[in-house]
């Protein structure tokens, strides 16, 4: 009798009320929220419709994927998240250099192989996101237990009990653990095992990979820190030709390969991208953990930029609706590599860094010079919303971020941890685009960080930037990674 009046009242209310509680459920996802599918039809199609929108697979489980998805759930489906495992290594076996390497290509061509061939027979109308990753289970067990290679967390608020507790139980001397403080920097042949690039098996992707139409964008976040050799990417890009956005997240290191690397990527960037493309994020990261990976003999010693990025960009930017790209390139110099005849139809978002944004009354004119040169480049841009030049990292962060929003204004904006007056040469650069609006106004802003930057993670999440420079699990695994939990 009681679960009758409970079905009853819950009958009783109106169609509207009960679809905005369901929603929520989803939106809070409790424990056991998922199995509420089977609860009845209503229900079915609200809780389908969020269990479906993300999957994460791990690469074992491929043969089990079209089963698990059935044709008419495919249009369900917005984003795969395909976990490539590698096979553990002793801890005996992580003293060792390349102990689990010379495998780690045939596993991740094989994997990407599958799954190409299972989506390469999908029709599907939404938009779809195949995001990769690469991962070892035992980085995280041995000297690597501060780091996160497989999360999707963004909860950008104090961290919980549960998490401190759990990073107050890391003990493993041999590994440079203490009662949940690293005390030992990782060895040399461990960050090898950690960074070493993977090169996938050219011969099988170039015969054997089917084109997939289905997929629509392409993610590889930070957290696969094993770098995807640039030259393969040329035969997965090839497969894709409805490739629209492209999300990438390399590490930067000072290893042998990089310089070769950066040629093939910077060809690829200019050269290689299918037409079809029109939003590129890309975010190169680094840390001081790696630093003592010690260099090869003449290996580059910058940190990571390479000049034929600033011209790959330049050009490309011509084609693209969106470009996020971040310590990639150097906005001054690839303002350089503009062509005075450029127009740039499409572009609406342009995000790019410059070492140049730090608090130093040396920079002052450098500085001026980047923000007059970006007011005359957006002059060629007619449908250019937001622009943002940035940098940040451990107790610096600032911002130059011009907006256009709606029938507002346009606004210039400095942020930062350092208070920058913007100079009337600088105002008067920005005041030539604001009078091509009815109003012929500009709004000048300046606005000063006051909280605390503890990495480069802290410097963007407190700029508040208005275009996505990084995903925000990567964001997440940053400012966490950064307290060392």
């Amino acid at each position: 009798m009681a679960s009758q009046n409970a079905t009853t009242s819950w009958a009783s209310l109106p169609c509207e009320l009960r679809l905005n509680i369901l929603e929520s459920i989803t939106r809070q996802k409790p424990p056991g929220w998922a199995s509420l599918a089977s609860v009845c039809k209503e229900w079915q199609p609200v809780f389908e419709k969020e269990n479906y929108k993300k999957l994460k697979i791990r690469s074992s489980r491929l043969g089990e994927f079209e089963s698990m998805v059935p044709p008419q759930k495919r249009h369900l489906i917005h984003h795969i998240w395909l976990d490539i495992e590698l096979r553990r290594y002793s801890t005996r076996c992580c003293t060792k250099r390349y102990s689990q390497l010379k495998t780690m290509g045939t596993t991740v061509t094989k994997a990407i192989r599958r799954i190409f061939s299972i989506l390469s027979n999908w029709e599907t109308e939404n938009s779809l996101t195949l995001e990769l990753n690469v991962v070892c289970p035992t980085d995280s067990e041995h000297w690597f237990r501060n780091l996160h290679f497989s999360s999707d967390c963004v909860d950008d608020g104090e961290e919980s009990e549960r998490f401190r507790e759990a990073d107050c139980h890391h003990h493993d001397p041999r590994h440079g653990w203490l009662h949940g403080a690293q005390v030992e920097t990782p060895s040399r042949s461990a960050m090898y095992q950690l960074l070493y690039p993977i090169r996938l098996d050219e011969s099988k992707i170039d015969s054997s990979v089917p084109t997939v139409k289905a997929i629509t964008q392409l993610v590889i976040r930070r957290q696969l820190r094993r770098r995807l050799l640039s030259f393969c990417w040329i035969e997965l890009l090839q497969t894709l030709p409805c490739l629209e956005n492209i999300v990438y997240e390399p590490w930067y290191s000072k290893a042998r390969w990089t310089g070769l690397d950066d040629e093939y990527l910077s060809w690829i960037i200019q050269l290689n991208l299918p037409k079809t493309v029109q939003r590129i994020a890309m975010f190169q990261e680094s840390t001081e953990l790696y630093d003592a990976l010690p260099p090869f003999a003449g290996q580059r010693q910058d940190l990571g930029h390479h000049d034929r990025y600033d011209e790959a960009f330049a050009t490309k930017s011509l084609e693209l609706h969106h470009l996020a790209v971040s310590f990639m390139v150097d906005a001054e110099r690839m303002f350089q590599n503009c062509e005075p005849d450029w127009v740039w139809p499409n572009l609406q978002t342009l995000s790019l860094t410059s070492p140049l944004l730090q608090s130093d009354d040396e920079n002052r004119k450098a500085i001026e010079d980047l923000l007059c040169r970006a007011g005359e480049l957006v002059r060629k841009m007619p449908k250019m919303r937001t622009l943002v030049l940035w940098n940040g990292g451990k107790e610096h962060a600032c911002a130059f971020i011009y907006r256009l929003d709606g029938n507002d204004d346009p606004s210039i904006t400095w942020r930062g941890t350092w208070d920058m007056k913007m100079s009337p040469r600088v105002i008067e650069s920005w005041q030539v685009v604001a009078s091509t609006f009815p109003s012929g106004r500009l709004d000048v802003r300046n606005e000063l960080i006051r909280e605390a930057i503890g990495s480069h993670g802290d410097a963007i999440y407190h700029l508040r930037l208005p275009v996505q420079v990084v995903e925000p699990a990567s964001l997440w695994q940053m400012r966490r990674e950064a307290r060392g939990m």
